[in-house]
């Protein structure tokens, strides 16, 4: 009977082995809804024409002081991609399964702003809200930064229903930060 041999493999490549396996299986996958290119690059660059500039850093409350630590809002903790990897999910707010998650439609897409800022929350019992009757505003229109139900709904507080996202952790306070700054992107004049 003939043993197999075991090869010896370096820390160090075992090691990039499983980093490169954690990169490459998201990139295979792909992530739910359909990211438009330039909301892509209004979350990445913190807005467009007379907005903020340089959106992968900004100010906030993340130390609870005053909010004087600077934020990362890159990778995971950028708007877009917590809109798409919590949210804009099969089965949640993505374009097939908003007709049965609140009506909520959170697509990156360019007609995203349209279905937020400035419109009422229209869940009701056939749409499963969780939020039957109330009427606040996704994001309200020239909030600076931006208030309405996507964002409260994120919070320890939230306003009705459960809290927000549903499956998996709720937002860090730096990612509840990080996401307001980046809908301020879509409210502020």
């Amino acid at each position: 009977m003939q043993r197999a041999r075991r090869r010896h493999v370096p820390g160090w490549l075992g090691f990039a082995g499983a980093v490169g396996a954690l990169i490459l299986v998201p990139t295979l996958s792909g992530c739910p809804g359909t990211l438009d290119p330039e909301v892509a690059k209004m979350a990445s660059n913190g807005g467009s024409g007379g907005g903020a500039t340089g959106g992968s850093t900004a100010t906030g409350g993340a130390t609870g002081t005053g909010g004087t630590s600077p934020l990362n809002c890159t990778g995971m903790n950028d708007g877009a991609t917590i809109i798409s990897q919590s949210c804009a999910q099969t089965y949640c707010h993505d374009a097939s399964g908003a007709t049965s998650c609140g009506g909520l439609d959170l697509t990156l897409d360019s007609g995203l702003a349209a279905r937020l800022v400035g419109v009422r929350a229209a869940g009701t019992a056939a749409n499963n809200s969780l939020c039957v009757g109330n009427t606040e505003n996704y994001l309200d229109a020239g909030s600076n930064p931006a208030t309405g139900l996507l964002i409260d709904k994120t919070k320890s507080t939230y306003p009705c229903g459960e809290r927000m996202p549903l499956a998996g952790s709720f937002l860090t306070a730096t990612q509840e930060s990080c996401l307001i700054q980046w809908a301020t992107t879509l409210t502020s004049p």
